[in-house]
């Protein structure tokens, strides 16, 4: 992106291409910021969906006729 802004702009030292520059860099760590903010969100939405999930409760209170079905 830097090499554009050269090309495009004839005086690079001039105090708007500077801004433009400065402007142009702070725009891309912001966008990285953000895919790094959404990517840990998905990862986290991800996880909590695979916590809800996971299993259920056991039912430990079963009827009287149950015994598990072993034999002696």
């Amino acid at each position: 992106m830097e090499r554009l802004i050269r090309a495009a702009v004839k005086d690079t030292s001039a105090e708007t291409s500077q801004k433009l520059s400065q402007t142009l860099h702070q725009l891309q760590v912001q966008n990285k910021l953000l895919h790094h903010e959404n990517s840990g969100l998905r990862d986290a939405l991800t996880a909590k969906k695979q916590r809800k999930n996971a299993g259920k409760p056991l039912d430990l209170q079963r009827e009287e006729e149950y015994h598990g079905g072993a034999t002696f």
